[in-house]
């Protein structure tokens, strides 16, 4: 009864605040939006007790608020949950009982509110956290990379930009950004060396899309310009982005940022095995490199031989960077660094992300995580309908003022 079927579907789509419709192909969503549909199908059963793995590590926050609210009505109707989850604060603010494990070894149970999140931190790492951000050095004058996003419309599917009409003019600056007198058409965005530009916005803004088609991961990237140290780029494909020293690291990482079936050496060694020998790879030096990136970004596995699979979320991160910086990129665009990442990782690769900027290199960070961004980043750029409509200086930054502009709130 396919007609019963989309009837059930979209009641349960509508629990988790899904903006897509039941027959939408799962291919074509996004991993947010892969997420929504793993959470409905899970709660339709009807199921006593439900156990959500990270459930809400790719949702934004007013899918995340959805999510709560029908973990609220399951228990009221006696149901049991268990959440898994690196994001201490929405343990505390959602739970009965918090259950901490480290190292594969049982350390406690504390009521929620018993606890506040350096308390629960501590329990998970063992000792106390010092600043959970590090400082940030100042940025250069140099710029990186351009992208100029002046050809850009809101998506006819997205929240439609609500910046009334301006008579044509130019001269406009960055800073009018966000404040009803500045059109997409208007903007390229600069990236400097030491610099870490945050890219913020809810589900289906178009953060990871705007990048992969720059970086000719999806599409042909014809709606962008890019110039690289100034000088003007074609629309290249990946592989000649990587050759001219631009990466990627993808939000993905067990399906598109890792093999996880593979050693971390093979994995770090992956994009530069021409480097490694003309006809043969050299494995000793492919182990000699592992085993640098292993001690230098803290990698914890007992051999570079071991399958990445076997890794814990935080140190496949790491092997997934260290493929990457390897290469001695001029621009390193991360999406989503500490996605399903434990507290202690968090910290030492927010470490790793000033330590770059400290090298000189440009950095992009595209997350969900607001106090990430405020933490780590110079500069914010505000995605709403596929197109930017804010740039938020260091000193602007705030939650409320990112969401704000990412909802379409006016101030």
């Amino acid at each position: 009864n396919r007609a019963k079927i989309a009837f059930e579907a979209k009641r349960w789509l509508s629990e988790v605040r899904a903006d897509f419709g039941p027959r939408t192909m799962v291919r074509d969503l996004s991993l947010a939006e892969k997420q929504l549909v793993e959470i409905a199908k899970a709660v339709s059963t009807g199921a006593e007790i439900l156990i959500m793995d990270e459930p809400t590590a790719v949702l934004s926050v007013r899918e995340k608020g959805a999510l709560f609210e029908l973990v609220g009505k399951l228990k009221a109707e006696g149901k049991t949950v268990i959440l898994i989850s690196h994001l201490l604060g929405e343990l505390i603010a959602n739970c009965d009982r918090i259950s901490v494990l480290r190292d594969g070894e049982y350390v406690g149970t504390v009521g929620a509110g018993e606890i506040d999140e350096r308390g629960l931190a501590a329990m998970m790492v063992g000792r106390e956290l010092g600043e959970m951000y590090p400082e940030i050095p100042g940025c250069g004058d140099e710029v990186v990379f351009t992208v100029d996003l002046s050809s850009l419309t809101p998506r006819a599917h997205e929240v439609k930009l609500e910046t009334p009409p301006q008579p044509e003019e130019s001269g406009l600056t960055l800073s009018t950004i966000g404040e009803g007198n500045v059109k997409p058409r208007d903007l390229a965005i600069e990236i400097r060396a030491g610099e870490v530009v945050g890219f913020a916005g809810l589900i289906g803004s178009g953060r990871t899309e705007l990048w992969e088609e720059v970086l000719g991961l999806r599409g042909s990237g014809l709606r962008y310009s890019t110039e690289l140290l100034g000088q003007r780029q074609p629309h290249w494909k990946y592989g000649l982005w990587i050759q001219r020293g631009v990466v990627y690291v993808s939000e993905d990482r067990k399906h598109a940022g890792l093999h996880l079936e593979f050693s971390v050496q093979d994995n770090i060694a992956m994009p530069w095995l021409g480097g490694f020998g003309r006809f043969v790879t050299d494995r000793k030096r492919v182990r000699g490199e592992a085993e640098k990136w292993r001690e230098k970004l803290a990698i914890k596995v007992p051999d570079v031989a071991e399958k990445v699979g076997s890794l814990s979320g935080g140190n496949q991160q790491k092997v997934s960077l260290a493929k990457w910086l390897m290469g001695d990129p001029k621009l390193i665009v991360l999406d989503e660094p500490t996605r399903g990442v434990d507290v202690g990782s968090k910290a030492q690769i927010y470490d790793i992300i000033a330590g770059l900027a400290m090298e000189g290199k440009a950095v992009v960070v595209i997350s969900s995580e607001m106090q990430e961004l405020i933490g780590l980043c110079h500069r914010v750029v505000v995605m709403r309908g596929g197109v930017p409509v804010g740039i938020l200086e260091r000193s602007e930054l705030s939650e409320e003022r990112i969401m704000e502009l990412a909802a379409g709130v006016e101030a």
